[in-house]
């Protein structure tokens, strides 16, 4: 007799049936065959450790990562069958099929933009009256960051889903990174800059290592003692998968530790069958923001001549819709290039990062944890043409008039 017993022997033994049934085991249009996210049930966490390694046990495969902080669960390579067996066990929440996390394709005038309410501009960006950033962990979760002179002595690398290798290949997070925290053209010129690495440049990065990747940024923000104070942090997350509720609880418990979130809303190129090219609320994490008190989903400005509009490329616009709070400029934005120099970087990956630097901005300027709502209520109204259906006419405003502190 075999070692191990077949999946089907088994569970005829522990009377499960052979397929699962429900929402308990979801495939994705886009999924990746053998890798699945496994949730388990929140009444396994204290016992979660030794439940992975009963459920692996008894059902095989070779778990990836470990999920401690957004939900307890893990990550595992397992056949298909197999993954449908796990997820009719009673410990097991879901067993979702792991599905691509597609980066935001990159898209010096931003930064003259949203100091003002209107045109013409004055070739400066006023932050004298406000934080700069200083004593703020700004969480850049993305394709890693490059060392840059923008950066100096503040990046530290964090996290990363290639072991000892935090480097940029393709230069999205990069730029991101810059435009929250770069001396140069970065909102917050003071804040700490955390890679949190999360892409395999393989080319795309997938839902179990963002997963991951949030879960260790929940952990190290955290305090590390009970009576600690906690520490000021944001984090900007310029990528989208299809709608999945797994990503978007890992944001919301992201949210939830003290985080500021600022997610870029997408630029119309990837589409389920059925759905509006740009419509935002079909991608996750970005569905979420509109619910949560501290996230905002951002989409994207181009400046024509003297006026604002949502932008749009020879082959993408800005996403649009409901799910979309505030836009920030996102058309030949100045950025880090990712070998040193600087680039004219486009899309709401880079609209983003500009909100998350204002809300890193703010608490250093001593806000409270909570600057969604003023950074929504100061926002410039009425000057971005063809917003689209459901989207707010509103772009993003720096200046913390009438007073500097709270």
């Amino acid at each position: 007799m075999t070692k191990k017993l077949s999946v089907a022997l088994l569970l005829l033994f522990l009377g499960l049936p052979l397929s699962a049934t429900g929402p308990k085991f979801i495939k994705k249009p886009d999924g990746v065959q053998g890798k699945y996210v496994v949730r388990l049930t929140d009444e396994s966490f204290s016992t979660r450790h030794e439940k992975r390694a009963q459920l692996t046990g008894m059902f095989g495969g070779k778990v990836s990562h470990i999920y401690n902080q957004v939900f307890p669960g893990f990550a595992v390579e397992l056949p298909e069958a197999a993954a449908m067996a796990l997820a009719n066990h009673p410990a097991v929440l879901s067993v979702t099929e792991v599905s691509p996390v597609y980066p935001i394709r990159p898209a010096g005038w931003a930064l003259d933009r949203i100091d003002q309410r209107g045109y013409p501009l004055n070739g400066d960006f006023a932050d004298e009256c406000s934080g700069r950033g200083g004593g703020v962990s700004a969480y850049i979760i993305d394709t890693g960051i490059n060392p840059h002179p923008e950066f100096g002595t503040r990046l530290r690398n964090g996290f990363t889903v290639t072991p000892g290798n935090f480097a940029d290949t393709i230069g999205h997070g990069t730029s991101v990174a810059s435009i929250v925290g770069g001396s140069t053209v970065g909102v917050a010129p003071a804040v700490e800059l955390v890679n949190v690495k999360v892409d395999r440049s393989d080319p795309l990065t997938f839902t179990d290592d963002l997963i991951a990747g949030i879960d260790w940024v929940i952990q190290d923000h955290e305090p590390s003692c009970e009576l600690c104070p906690q520490k000021k942090a944001v984090a900007n997350i310029s990528l989208l998968t299809f709608g999945n509720e797994d990503i978007d609880d890992a944001v919301r418990r992201l949210e939830g530790a003290g985080i500021f979130v600022a997610i870029g809303a997408g630029n119309g190129q990837v589409q389920l069958p059925n759905t509006a090219p740009d419509d935002t609320c079909v991608f996750s994490p970005q569905r979420v923001g509109r619910d949560l008190a501290n996230t905002m989903t951002v989409s994207a400005t181009m400046r024509v001549g003297s006026s604002d509009a949502r932008a749009e490329g020879t082959n993408w616009s800005a996403n649009t819709g409901d799910c979309v709070e505030i836009f920030a400029p996102g058309m030949a934005v100045d950025a880090a290039g990712p070998n040193g120099g600087f680039i004219q970087a486009d899309g709401t990956s880079m609209a983003a990062p500009y909100v998350a630097g204002q809300a890193a901005r703010m608490r250093s300027g001593g806000w409270g944890v909570y600057v969604e709502n003023w950074i929504r209520q100061n926002a410039t109204p009425n000057v971005v043409a063809n917003a689209g259906t459901g989207s707010p006419d509103l772009l993003l405003y720096t200046i913390f008039a009438p007073r500097c502190r709270p």
